[in-house]
């Protein structure tokens, strides 16, 4: 398809029944040197897939896990039981390639204006979070602080929690995360419950500090933060964020 460009898969990861990292390769520049894929750091990708009606095509959307990755890039997949794409997806193996080009959708820039970063991930919905974790472990200095609140149903699904603890040690006057799990185990210490409202609110800086609230995760956890989504697009803003009294302006949603 036109503006598409098939890349071959070098690597998948299994991290959970139902989730997969996608290594992809990156061909080298006419003189030999590695490329990337020249994303600004909070760009994504769209995978054309198959599964459609009648075998049609369908396009999904995915953040690579680093904007700036050199030779390859990484995905997080979730595979849905009834999802037609990533049925798709889940079939693919090592050698086989993927059309995807870049979204269109021009994203805002998560370090202009040194903005306190809030951000709220459910599930596969930390990959765009990852990514920005990434910048920031590349210069720190571009960040006055970043907060983040990861949901998941168990602990399985906390994906990359070893990465997001490691950092949030290096860089403890920086980096707060905090976890939570619906579905906890025995053993677990931490918050409970997908989307704990109480603990978000308490966690959210200042509204007169002009924070950038990065939301993204499974629908219910969408319209329970930042409301329904209208027509493919975020709505009037509602949800948690809209009660406090953000604004538009102060919220980037990722559906």
């Amino acid at each position: 398809m036109l503006g598409f460009t098939s890349y071959r898969i070098e690597n998948i990861k299994k991290l959970t029944d139902s989730a997969i990292e996608m290594r992809f390769e990156i061909p080298p520049k006419p003189d030999g040197t590695p490329s990337d894929l020249g994303l600004a750091c909070s760009g994504s990708m769209m995978f054309l897939t198959k599964g459609g009606i009648l075998g049609a095509p369908l396009i999904r959307k995915y953040t690579p896990l680093d904007c700036k990755q050199v030779g390859y890039h990484d995905y997080l997949i979730k595979i849905y039981p009834d999802g037609r794409g990533t049925q798709w997806i889940a079939g693919l193996k090592v050698g086989d390639t993927v059309s995807m080009r870049e979204h269109p959708k021009k994203d805002i820039d998560v370090v202009a204006g040194g903005r306190p970063i809030f951000m709220v991930a459910g599930g596969s919905g930390i990959a765009p979070m990852i990514q920005i974790l990434n910048h920031f472990r590349r210069d720190t200095s571009k960040f006055p602080s970043l907060t983040l609140y990861f949901g998941g149903m168990t602990e399985q699904d906390l994906y990359y929690k070893e990465l997001i603890d490691e950092l949030a040690a290096k860089h403890a006057d920086k980096l707060k995360v905090v976890y939570s799990v619906e579905k906890p185990s025995e053993t677990w210490n931490g918050s409970k419950g997908y989307t704990n409202v109480e603990l978000i609110q308490s966690m959210l800086p200042a509204q007169d500090s002009n924070p950038l609230i990065i939301v993204s995760g499974p629908p219910r956890m969408m319209v329970e933060m930042v409301g329904e989504k209208k027509l493919k697009k975020q709505g009037v803003l509602g949800g948690l964020f809209g009660k406090i009294g953000y604004t538009r302006k102060n919220i980037w949603t990722l559906w």
